[in-house]
């Protein structure tokens, strides 16, 4: 029963997050695998976003779009460091403060925000560093 299942849903493999699950919950678990795998592909991404993870397969799509739009409106191509792990309704706003740090840096001749500075946020940065 359980090649038969693999074999209809093109898989040679249990995937790790449906081992050791019954027989007739192993096929739905392989339909959202292989579900999320194309969600994936689409979005050129090789593993669920911090910003997504925990979303159902029902949601999933709609949250990567929503991530990759905003990443898109924000002209970034990748989420920075700052920002990870944040959900998507919190995205938005942290790219925004990035930019505007990322801007205040370049302004002060900075790379990186100094030591006396880190913590504070983006509208009382330039207070801080021209202190």
């Amino acid at each position: 029963v359980r090649q038969t299942i693999l074999d209809q849903n093109g898989v040679t493999i249990i995937p790790s997050t449906c081992q050791g699950l019954q027989v007739d919950k192993l096929e739905g678990c392989i339909v959202d695998h292989n579900l999320v795998q194309t969600l994936l592909s689409q979005n050129h991404l090789d593993s669920i976003p911090a910003e997504c993870e925990g979303w159902n397969t029902d949601k999933l799509g709609a949250c990567l779009s929503e991530r990759q739009t905003i990443l898109d409106q924000n002209g970034v191509t990748s989420v920075p460091t700052m920002c990870q792990g944040l959900g998507v309704d919190e995205l938005e706003d942290c790219l925004i403060d990035h930019a505007v740090v990322q801007t205040i840096l370049d302004a002060n001749n900075l790379d990186d925000i100094p030591a006396d500075c880190a913590g504070v946020n983006a509208d009382k940065l330039t207070e801080c560093l021209h202190q």
